[in-house]
């Protein structure tokens, strides 16, 4: 994984053993589940033809990559700001804000992929 510094997490120094309460986390494991069921839905996309590359490509740019991540943010960004100017906190809305969310994570566990940050 390249150098590790200091303040990286134990799991990127290799130590892959999460705290207890953390590998028997249901909720955890739903999150995770929704972010892999995301990143299949954009494998699927770009087999349609929907776009040509995703982030997890190194056909495009380390910068492409972050407007994507950056579009999606501000998606994420929407969303919370939304449901606290309207006060509404229904579950639509949070269902809404999860979603997005899930696209953050999934665009980067795209990029996380890729070659150009695994060496």
């Amino acid at each position: 994984m390249g150098k590790v510094t200091s303040n990286q997490s134990s799991v990127a120094k290799g130590n892959a053993s999460a705290p207890r309460r953390l590998q028997n986390s249901p909720v955890m494991m739903a999150v995770f589940e929704l972010i892999a069921q995301e990143r299949i839905c954009h494998r699927q996309l770009q087999a349609a033809g929907k776009f040509k590359h995703g982030c997890d490509s190194l056909e495009i740019s380390s910068c492409f990559k972050l407007a994507v991540l950056t579009e999606e943010l501000g998606e994420v960004a929407r969303e919370a700001y939304e449901m606290h100017e309207h006060n509404d906190f229904t579950p639509e809305r949070r269902a809404k804000l999860r979603q997005e969310l899930v696209q953050v994570a999934a665009v980067t566990v795209a990029w996380l992929e890729t070659p150009e940050v695994q060496s």
